[in-house]
């Protein structure tokens, strides 16, 4: 005699159960996933700032020791210091102001190592290009200056410790309508005020990346930047110091 096969069902409250459990192993495992994908673009970030260091080492070996202007190194107002560094990084490349950031889906953003991973404020305008990073005013030649011109020509050879002295680092210098250089010169400007909008993008959003003039990167939060080049103690000559 056959007998009757059963067939086994779960019931409403077993799958409720079944889906809340997942529900409390999911909400364990976000905090953790959103750290990780977090110290990814940490990571990321301070890859970039290493090759755009080398790029900046490159550059300034083949133009006689001397470091890029902010700006106006295409003549004028045009070419900043992140063009200059694009020339090495694609040589086929006409040179160009700007030569550094793409429009993608109406979406601007800086080409491969010259965007940060970790800025999500992105734009439909080319002013969000300087959401990324910035060149130290006083290590750049000019110091900087809007006018393109090139009074100070600064070169590597006379920083006197080049593991000290901030070349670039993350910033946040535009909002939706307008851009100043991507560059800074003390803690202050490291983000233009409208637009602070992700720029301590790194710690745990609580610090920032940092390219030294020897090439090197390293991380520090927000507190351990000195304000400026006058800073009191030692710090200062992170901008810059009496000295070059």
């Amino acid at each position: 005699m056959k007998k009757n096969s059963v067939q086994m069902r779960f019931t409403l409250i077993e799958l409720l159960v079944v889906i809340a459990i997942i529900a409390i192993l999911a909400s364990m495992l976000l905090p953790a996933l959103n750290q990780a994908r977090s110290r990814a673009k940490d990571v990321n970030c301070t890859s970039n700032l290493k090759q755009l260091g080398t790029y900046m080492l490159m550059y300034i070996e083949q133009n006689r020791g001397i470091v890029p202007s902010v700006n106006g190194n295409l003549g004028g107002t045009s070419g900043k210091w992140l063009d200059c560094l694009y020339t090495i990084y694609d040589p086929q490349k006409t040179k160009a102001d700007n030569m550094w950031g793409v429009s993608k889906n109406g979406i601007f953003r800086p080409v491969g190592p010259f965007g940060c991973p970790a800025q999500s404020a992105l734009g439909s305008t080319q002013y969000s290009y300087s959401k990324h990073y910035g060149i130290n005013d006083f290590f750049a030649s000019d110091g900087g200056g809007n006018t393109g011109t090139t009074g100070v020509l600064r070169t590597l050879h006379k920083i006197k410790t080049p593991s000290r002295r901030a070349a670039m680092m993350d910033v946040s210098r535009s909002n939706s309508t307008q851009w100043y250089n991507p560059s800074a010169n003390n803690s202050g400007a490291i983000v233009y005020m409208s637009a602070g909008d992700n720029t301590w993008r790194h710690m745990g959003n609580n610090g920032l990346n940092i390219g030294f003039a020897d090439g090197h990167v390293e991380a520090w939060s927000r507190n351990q930047i000195p304000y400026d080049k006058d800073t009191a103690d030692d710090r200062g000559y992170f901008w810059s110091a009496n000295e070059f």
